[in-house]
């Protein structure tokens, strides 16, 4: 069926080994590099205006932490560094200058959350405005069915908020009778995916991509066009680079895992939770069967 390829396995283990172990409360330059290769397109985005990812109090400018689990803190001081119309790959270099890792991190993953968000806020617009025209959306459709399944191994990967997308999920799964065609007028599905809209409406337009415009008037050739603009902004921007570890751990913070390869003691009851994609369990299996074929040669 359509869309079932957006479930992914999300297992719990409890204290196994880790490729990545980030710790939060002590984040280096080097936590900071290996995440700019891995999202090594991201770093030429420019950033605009944002109310939410740029607080503003006690005359001072703070970025939320973007981790949808409680943490010790929920935001992070700029302390003077400029975001305004400078590429992400800048930002970052000031951050690291300054010795301001933390803050580089989190600047960073905001900006992956904000790219993840409006992609998937967009689809919604367009699906709305396909349903009102009664125009059949089961091609786009299967389109942002595997750009999602790209992105939901990001979004688990560095703890982001899974709730838009699932809403989504739930949305279509919901719908289903329809056939994923959706081309006669449906109130309540396009009240639910406004619900999901609801759910990422304040963390959209963070960086400057696809031109914003007014799509209640378009035709429906021209909202194909938007929607594909769309989908090249975050097919070109945010992908995760093959080589990079599936799994990450993060820790440090309160509610949260202590690592147990991390030579510092950290808050939290002790346990390790990982995010599978079929194409990582794969990579474990392989490990695994590696692992064994060397403990068979040394017992023989």
């Amino acid at each position: 069926m359509l869309l079932n390829k957006w479930k992914l396995i999300i297992i719990f283990i409890q204290t196994i080994n880790q490729s990545i172990c980030v710790d939060l409360n002590n984040i280096t330059e080097k936590d900071v590099d290996k995440l700019q290769m891995e999202y090594r397109d991201m770093n030429y985005v420019i950033f605009v205006k944002h109310p939410y990812y740029i607080k503003s109090h006690d005359e001072e400018n703070f970025c939320p932490v973007p981790y949808s689990h409680v943490v010790d803190y929920a935001e992070i001081s700029y302390e003077g560094i400029e975001l305004i119309d400078r590429s992400l790959m800048i930002v970052v270099y000031n951050c690291v200058a300054e010795k301001k890792y933390k803050l580089a991190y989190m600047i960073f993953l905001n900006a992956i959350e904000s790219m993840a968000f409006t992609y998937m806020y967009r689809f919604c617009e367009f699906a709305i405005e396909m349903n009102k025209r009664c125009a059949e959306i089961s091609f786009y459709l299967k389109v942002f069915s595997d750009k999602l399944t790209e992105l939901i191994p990001i979004i688990n990967r560095e703890w982001i908020s899974p709730e838009p997308y699932e809403c989504i999920l739930d949305v279509y799964e919901n719908h289903k009778s329809e056939k994923y065609k959706f081309n006669e007028e449906n109130e309540n599905y396009r009240n639910d995916l406004l619900g999901c809209m609801n759910l990422m409406k304040d963390k959209v337009n963070f960086l400057r991509e696809a031109k914003n415009e007014t799509i209640n008037e378009m035709t429906i050739s021209k909202l194909d066009r938007y929607h594909n603009m769309n989908y090249q902004v975050i097919n070109y921007r945010l992908t995760l680079k093959k080589y990079s570890p599936a799994l990450k751990h993060i820790t440090g913070d309160k509610n949260q895992t202590s690592c147990i390869i991390c030579k510092t003691e950290h808050s939290g009851n002790i346990w390790d939770i990982y995010f599978f994609s079929p194409w990582a369990m794969a990579g474990a299996a392989i490990c695994v069967l590696a692992i064994l074929k060397h403990v068979l040669y040394v017992i023989n």
